[in-house]
């Protein structure tokens, strides 16, 4: 099996190909603008392929796909910097458009997972419209080849900026008063998340 995670060099991406690469046999790439991180030594890394390409103005990425039983995407930004040219259209909206048109148009039978979000506060109003976008055109170019998974706050220790206010939502969400709604925003660990991926991935098969 051949599955591609694109953003495979990033915060999520990274732990999804980390569980692959400890938990199965299958043959790993990531795409990402990086490649491979320098500071990434950890010897499940030398089992992955690391390509360097960015779905918004190349097509280097294309070649992988070809051949590709699963194409994960956990490409995307939380805000934009418009000043530094980064926003929602062009890092997260139209690599997934590019990539699931190459699979639509060349009758792949590829299946796309998008890593999608829970709803989400009213700051990040224009964060969830476009990944809800993005999950509309996946459906309705690849129909049942298309996957979403939403999770809500993904955290780690290795981040503190999503580990510290994932424990104060987990600590409300264990409060009598507060728990019902809590709970239903609960942050997910990084790794549990790789697993649910991985068991997407694997019962479907």
């Amino acid at each position: 099996m051949k599955i591609i995670v694109f953003g495979g060099s990033g915060f999520v991406g990274r732990s999804l190909l980390k569980y692959f690469a400890e938990k199965s046999k299958a043959e790993l790439v990531s795409v990402s603008r990086s490649g491979r991180p320098q500071k990434l030594k950890e010897s499940w890394a030398d089992s992955v392929k690391w390509i360097e390409s960015n779905p918004t103005v190349d097509d280097r990425y294309q070649a992988e796909i070809k051949d590709a039983d699963w194409v994960i995407d956990a490409i995307g930004i939380l805000t934009e910097n418009k000043k530094a040219g980064r926003t929602f259209e062009n890092s997260s909206l139209m690599p997934a458009v590019n990539i699931i048109n190459f699979i639509a148009d060349n009758d792949l039978p590829t299946k796309f997972v998008f890593i999608s979000a829970a709803p989400t506060p009213l700051f990040l109003k224009k964060y969830h419209q476009i990944k809800i976008q993005i999950e509309n055109y996946a459906k309705d170019h690849l129909a049942d080849r298309s996957f979403v998974l939403r999770p809500n706050l993904i955290y780690d220790k290795s981040r503190r900026s999503t580990y510290y206010p994932a424990i104060f939502l987990n600590f409300l969400a264990v409060l009598p008063i507060l728990d019902s709604f809590f709970k239903k925003i609960a942050p997910i660990k990084r790794d549990l998340f790789a697993k649910q991926v991985f068991d997407l991935v694997f019962k479907t098969e």
